[in-house]
């Protein structure tokens, strides 16, 4: 058997201070009954979740904002003196959402509470960008043939794409824009081939994706690359309660129709397993990490058992040793002004010696069928793909945070032929191997001078891709 093999590497790194968003934030005002603005009003936003707060105050015109706010389900508690406390519960703040929060607050003391709904309260109209969210939970109970998140943008209007179920293809056109003006973005770091950005480097399985926000038009100047959409994807963290889960998909030849085209119905065995798993990180008696310190990590599996069958036209038996009487068309000799060969055979003493061996490689026929096709085969093919994924989130304080997530992709193709004699060259093996990290630290602070929530954040990202 002959072999061939290759190594290529490629990394690819990307360190920004100004990185696309991937968080949201609130904003509002704060009156009285007589909607007369309150100043200095100290304003909470608690997370549910995790249990930290961002806090801020209105300032003279009654205005508040917070900024950079981890996604997730939040409530939102308005506190000034001589008035009831104001509450806005049920609030979930999705990435690159900027809602919009009004407090009127009743005269009254602290310890009595005003509680409202925040679907009643709660407008984004911070910008005028068109965007959709899809949520773990959309996404993990749509069927889906990769279990992967690119065919998923498809849901949006206006998204077309010719190949609507790879994980790795970035060949969506939204609203007649070229596929590689898209840009993909995990956790806030690019995912896109750079030479050409027809795909994606790393495909995040279902699993780990807490939420996808897909911006097609009017987003700010923070996203670039392209004039296409902007597809933000955020991965899931951990919370104060332990939470996971574990999976198993299966897809099986058994289950499937034989194609109207195919002489036989092609082996596929598909599995795809695994488990995720998040919470607090604690140590007895050494360390308490609740509201604190928070892990998340996936391991996935996908084992593929699968044939690709090849229909082909090859030369028929008499016409590999020169004899085409059968052929309905005159074989003429050029070296004899054109005549034609006697009974359509060219004889043996005329025929190339390196083509004579060429027909040799051919197989023998084996099938027939209406289009003229007389030779099949199947291909098998066995993957072992497994992506793993740790997420660290930590805050130091209430103004200090840290991320830090780490995503390894590890694909092992096989393939295989038929034992037919001259094609055993098809004989290969690809490995591809993908790691993407993200580091982030946010800084927020309060200044009362200026009556404004500050928010910083450095975030450095890498993708390394690297095929044999």
């Amino acid at each position: 058997m002959r072999h061939a093999s290759f190594f290529v590497v490629l990394t690819l790194a990307a360190f920004s201070l100004n990185a696309q968003e991937v968080t949201a934030g609130i904003y509002g005002t704060v009156q009285d009954s007589t909607s007369s603005l309150i100043p200095n009003a100290a304003i909470t936003l608690h997370n549910v979740d995790t249990g930290r707060d961002y806090q801020a105050s209105s300032d003279q015109s009654g205005n508040f904002a917070l900024t950079l706010i981890p996604i997730g389900r939040y409530e939102v508690f308005a506190v000034a003196s001589g008035l009831k406390k104001g509450t806005v519960t049920g609030v979930t703040l999705a990435v690159n959402v900027k809602w919009r929060i009004d407090f009127l607050l009743e005269f009254g003391t602290i310890t009595e509470s005003v509680m409202v709904s925040a679907d009643l309260v709660a407008v984004n109209t911070a910008n005028g960008s068109t965007s959709a969210v899809l949520t773990n939970h959309t996404i993990i109970n749509l069927p889906s043939t990769a279990r992967a998140i690119l065919p998923f943008a498809l849901l949006m209007p206006g998204a077309v794409s010719t190949a609507p179920t790879s994980p790795t293809a970035n060949y969506t056109s939204v609203n007649g824009v070229r596929p590689t003006h898209n840009a993909w973005v995990l956790d806030g770091g690019y995912d896109i081939d750079t030479g050409g950005n027809w795909g994606v480097l790393l495909a995040p399985n279902m699993e780990i994706v807490e939420e996808v926000r897909a911006i097609r038009g009017n987003y700010s100047a923070e996203f670039g690359t392209g004039g296409g959409s902007q597809f933000n994807v955020i991965t899931k963290n951990g919370t104060n309660q332990i939470h996971g889960s574990a999976y198993e998909f299966l897809r099986n030849s058994n289950m499937n129709a034989r194609s109207y085209f195919q002489p036989t119905l092609p082996v596929l065995k598909y599995n795809d397993y695994g488990f995720t798993v998040g919470g607090p990180i604690v140590i007895p008696h050494v360390y308490n990490g609740r509201n604190k310190t928070f892990f998340f990590g996936n391991l996935d599996l996908t084992p593929l058992r699968t044939q690709t069958q090849f229909l082909q036209k090859l030369p028929e038996a008499p016409y590999r040793t020169g004899d085409f009487s059968a052929l309905g068309k005159t074989i003429i000799d050029p070296a004899n002004a054109n005549a034609p060969f006697p009974g359509n055979v060219i004889p043996q003493s005329r025929m190339d010696a390196n083509g004579v061996l060429y027909a040799k490689q051919y197989p023998s026929l084996n099938f027939r069928d209406t289009n003229g096709n007389n030779w099949t085969t199947v291909q098998p093919q066995k993957q072992l793909t497994y992506q793993y994924t740790a997420r660290i989130d930590h805050n130091f304080n209430d103004k200090h945070r840290l991320t830090a997530r780490w995503t390894a992709n590890h694909n092992d193709n096989n393939y295989f032929v038929s034992t037919e004699s001259g094609f055993d060259f098809q004989h290969r093996e690809d490995i591809a191997l993908v790691n993407h990290e993200v580091l982030a630290l946010t800084s927020a602070q309060y200044s009362p001078a200026r009556a404004r929530h500050f928010a910083r954040e450095l975030r450095l990202d890498q993708s390394e891709y690297a095929v044999e």
